[in-house]
């Protein structure tokens, strides 16, 4: 019953990390951050032109980490919230849950299983 919670919080996890939009938010951070320093380096700006648009962009990534914040705490939380729930209603033990996604098997399989996914996804597109 405990794969069956560890299954729960890792399968909840990508698809709430999916659902958010979780992995386009970072790579829009690394857009914008990559946007801010060819500001800096731009010689055609003036100091004044420099600060407007990086202060827009700092504006964007304070937006963007509270969001991201957020989410990520939904995104773990919700499924974690769900096996606690069914700890409380005495369907498997939270304890033990955690102990069995944080064994190193669970950790390794987890990985494996997400990188074939990931290549053979890929290679559809």
């Amino acid at each position: 019953m405990e794969l069956l919670g560890g299954l729960i919080v890792v399968l909840g996890f990508i698809s709430l990390v999916k659902l958010f939009g979780l992995v386009d938010r970072n790579i829009e951070v690394i857009r914008i951050s990559k946007s801010a320093v060819s500001i800096v380096s731009d010689k055609q700006l003036d100091d004044f032109q420099k600060e407007k648009r990086m202060q827009k962009h700092a504006k964007d990534l304070l937006s963007l980490f509270f969001i991201i914040i957020t989410t990520s705490m939904l995104a773990i939380g919700i499924p974690l919230g769900l096996v606690w729930l069914m700890d409380y209603v005495g369907l498997l033990s939270f304890k033990k849950v955690i102990d069995t996604i944080t064994s190193i098997e669970f950790i390794l399989a987890s990985v494996v299983i997400s990188t074939v996914v990931l290549v053979f996804s890929r290679r559809k597109k």
